[in-house]
């Protein structure tokens, strides 16, 4: 069994705040097309992704959906809810592992002003980079870009042989029509990057793939999602959230 700490954002607490959302943590085993939430829904447990990968989806006109963001062990699933529920629709894209924490504990460790808080506000920051990311991708690079881009995203910086997604399904979480996505497929499968297969995509070439994708795969660092400026001179990534909780306290009414 893998430590919580394989999550990045957990293995930023505090010592005294991971022991003790530590002993609420279950480790659990999440397939490819696993639904965790979907929009509307209130959530009840947070999902820390390890090893496993999973992307935010939103719904479009006539039942289409479209991804906003993938993320993986940077990231957390299950906060950000509104009285109407959450705004998007969680689906596990590589299969592998995740900790679950139940929503009420989250939260109750989140009014104790403590490093759960803290955390959150980082996640929150991951994610809307990773939004705002995407919509760049989308306006500015092609599809075949995209493609490799998505295919590199899929294991998090980490290369995966097999990728279980057919060619609708990819189109789908780019939100552009399913024949350039097969066009775009077919030309990597041409220069050796992939094997294309029903059902799943072979990566041959991780390497080959990378240089058919646009630089946005590249995985941020704590410098890139912070800004430099706020890093100089504070230390560790406890102190950097510490001042931002702080500040976000000194702000309420």
């Amino acid at each position: 069994m893998h430590s919580p700490k394989v999550n990045w954002l957990l293995s930023q607490l505090p010592e005294t705040d991971y022991e003790r959302l530590a002993s609420h943590l279950e480790l659990v085993g999440l397939d490819t097309g696993k639904q965790l939430f979907h929009t509307g829904q209130q959530y009840t447990e947070i999902f820390f992704p390890t090893t496993s990968t999973i992307s935010a989806q939103i719904e479009l006109e006539q039942g289409n959906t479209t991804d906003i963001y993938l993320l993986g062990a940077r990231g957390l699933f299950g906060t950000g809810t509104t009285h109407r529920g959450t705004y998007f629709t969680a689906i596990v894209r590589k299969p592998g592992f995740a900790y679950r924490c139940p929503t009420e504990i989250y939260m109750r460790e989140m009014t104790r002003g403590s490093g759960v808080m803290m955390i959150s506000l980082l996640a929150m920051r991951i994610m809307m980079e990773e939004m705002a990311t995407n919509i760049s991708c989308r306006t500015f690079h092609s599809v075949g870009q995209q493609v490799a881009r998505w295919l590199i995203t899929y294991g998090q910086g980490e290369p995966v042989e097999t990728i279980h997604i057919t060619h609708s399904e990819l189109a789908n979480a780019l939100g552009v029509r399913r024949e350039a996505v097969t066009l775009a497929l077919n030309d990597a499968e041409r220069q050796g990057s992939v094997r294309l297969n029903r059902g799943h995509i072979k990566v041959l070439d991780y390497e080959l793939l990378k240089g058919l994708a646009c630089n946005c795969h590249t995985q941020p660092t704590l410098n890139k999602v912070w800004g430099q400026k706020e890093l100089e001179g504070i230390g560790d990534v406890p102190s950097v959230l510490q001042k931002i909780a702080a500040q976000a306290r000194a702000r309420r009414p």
